[in-house]
């Protein structure tokens, strides 16, 4: 290899190491500060990781065990319609996101049919079909795990309605 060419494969796998790591961002808690991070959090703050998949971002608390949906039904410091209105508007929120990630299932879809049609592929290719099925079982699985969600959710608010109904 040429001097020249070894030092553009070098840049162009330190910017790709680069963009992995950027992938991840840190979101450090103490008290009432917050500090955005590529490098994971000191041990006095309570660290969030934050990531960007396929267009979707997504935030973990790492060391929590506590699931977030299962604190929000088991809230008992709220009102009873407060709560129903916190139910609604993450019912709600999980049906939007339902709706975005059919749109990403369409895009993914059509960036495989164009690679697809650069590379020569049919659609009838084992290939080409395996790639379709793992994207379809990607989205059917993160849909599932929304209206797995949902369906508790909606049980939990017809439970606190039925409540609120009985009480005079």
């Amino acid at each position: 290899m040429l001097p020249g060419q070894l030092r553009f494969w070098l840049f162009a796998a330190l910017l790709l190491s680069w963009q992995i790591q950027a992938a991840t961002v840190y979101k450090c808690i103490k008290e009432d500060k917050v500090v955005f991070s590529q490098q994971p959090c000191p041990q006095a703050f309570t660290q969030h990781r934050i990531e960007y998949q396929y267009g979707v971002t997504t935030e973990t608390a790492e060391g929590e065990s506590l699931d977030p949906l299962q604190s929000l039904l088991e809230n008992d410091s709220l009102p009873e319609d407060k709560l129903l209105q916190r139910l609604a508007a993450e019912i709600y929120r999980l049906q939007q996101q339902n709706s975005y990630l059919e749109i990403l299932r369409a895009s993914e879809l059509q960036k495989q049919e164009r690679q697809g049609y650069w590379q020569k592929l049919e659609r009838e290719d084992p290939a080409f079909i395996e790639q379709r099925d793992k994207i379809n079982a990607h989205f059917d699985e993160l849909k599932r795990a929304n209206d797995d969600k949902i369906a508790k959710l909606q049980q939990h608010r017809q439970l606190l309605q039925q409540k609120a109904e009985a009480q005079p």
